[in-house]
């Protein structure tokens, strides 16, 4: 059974990605269509599509592209020209859509790249809906693809543009995990944050902090690590992190005072 969904475009970022970066014409390659059919063959039904962009902008006023998106049977939005204006708009109708309208969509397919829509992805998954992001493989935001959305889908691969896919995602396990704080107490040579340690690690390797908390925990367990108390300027912190060797423990502090 299809899931019902609704479409909110970011149609400026896709014109213009398309156009400068492919030199591909969305128009010619049937993208609407195109969505439609590979979202039905994903297992969703589009029921509404709306898209955002400012139509009076230069080309795209002069090639018609509103008068052509509605003839295809897609509401438009226009948006004045400005920074995130676009965003800002698919947020203020998607909570309209989540809170104050009746609807029946369980899914919200978001084509954009903006990371400023992750507090509205929050939103809407908080109210038990799904969420799929739709993004270009040229131009994108990694903490948006890979910790908020359910799933992702490339722009590319929906319209038939040839495109290389890029390495999403570093490896990351317990080895190099293990690793990488071995390297933060050379360069640190003193207590290490767990807090800012897990930061560093979520920036590097493009994941979140539930995984790197999973490694924490089966470190832990497996008797690698340790969280510990360490006083730092006068008060104390509970959230040191170690490596355990051999049975002995080795932080920057102990470096320092070994040197």
């Amino acid at each position: 059974m299809c899931k019902s969904a609704i479409v909110f475009m970011d149609y400026d970022n896709v014109w213009i990605t398309c156009e400068k970066n492919y030199n591909v014409d969305v128009f010619v390659k049937n993208f609407i269509d195109k969505i439609y059919d590979f979202m039905g063959e994903k297992g969703y039904k589009v029921n509404e599509f709306i898209a955002y962009g400012n139509y009076d902008n230069g080309k795209m006023s002069r090639d018609k592209h509103q008068t052509k998106l509605q003839t295809l049977g897609v509401q438009t939005r226009h948006c004045m020209n400005g920074k995130d204006s676009a965003d800002i708009a698919i947020v203020c109708d998607a909570l309209e859509k989540l809170f104050l309208t009746s609807t029946d969509n369980d899914t919200y397919i978001i084509v954009s790249c903006d990371k400023d829509i992750t507090p509205l992805i929050n939103k809407i998954k908080s109210q038990g809906k799904e969420v799929v992001l739709v993004t270009f493989a040229v131009n994108i935001d990694w903490d948006v693809m890979m910790n908020y959305g359910d799933f992702h889908f490339w722009f590319e691969e929906i319209i038939d543009i040839p495109f290389t896919e890029p390495n999403l995602k570093p490896l990351l396990d317990c080895e190099v995990f293990c690793s990488e704080l071995g390297k933060e107490v050379i360069k640190r040579q003193t207590d290490i944050n767990y807090s800012l340690f897990s930061n560093g690690i979520q920036k590097k390797y493009k994941t979140c902090e539930s995984e790197i908390d999973e490694f924490r925990d089966k470190l832990i367990e497996e008797g690698k690590i340790e969280i510990y108390n360490y006083d730092f300027r006068g008060k104390t912190f509970h959230d040191g992190i170690r490596l355990i060797t051999d049975g002995n423990t080795t932080n920057g502090s102990q470096i320092t005072d070994e040197v």
